[in-house]
């Protein structure tokens, strides 16, 4: 079987999320220049100013990274297979991660469907075991129903399985 991806729009969710933050840090950082520029300084001041214009120039190129390529990368990278005994989630562009849960363990699914992932269309599911989760983002409402219906088949095969042994 092969990994399936999440839906693209999740990416665009991300994007605005970030843009918010980005335009708030854009926001101080440009109002703290023309503060800086409105007084007047000694001429000791003029090194910490420029020590901050630089720590500015860093921050926003950061959050600029942050905001409008990582959502992409991000959405690229996440992946998700479900097999007949395990659910498995890689995800991750600095770090890598891999989320296994076996479906003998399983003891609830849950789909959501946060305010913004309704406006894309987007739904995530979340199962959860005695003691841990592992939840598939960027979904349609339609993947994640099937999802869960699939799960769910698989658990109550292996419930009946197991009751018979």
């Amino acid at each position: 079987m092969e990994y399936s991806s999440i839906n693209k729009k999740k990416a665009l969710v991300w994007f605005f999320a970030r843009l918010i933050g980005f335009v708030a840090a854009l926001v101080c950082c440009a109002g703290a220049y023309f503060i800086a520029n409105a007084v007047e300084y000694e001429e000791g001041i003029v090194g910490i100013l420029t020590a901050w214009y630089i720590l500015s120039a860093v921050l926003m190129a950061v959050f600029i990274i942050y905001a409008f390529i990582m959502p992409f990368l991000q959405q690229r990278q996440w992946k998700y297979i479900i097999t007949d005994d395990r659910i498995e989630v890689r995800y991750g562009v600095i770090v890598k991660m891999v989320q296994i849960v076996p479906q003998s363990r399983i003891q609830h699914i849950t789909m959501a469907r946060m305010v913004v992932d309704r406006i894309f269309g987007l739904a995530s599911v979340t199962v959860t075991t005695a003691s841990s989760n592992i939840s598939i983002i960027g979904l349609t409402p339609s993947q994640a129903e099937a999802i869960i219906e699939k799960v769910n088949l698989n658990v109550n095969y292996l419930v009946n399985e197991e009751a018979s042994q």
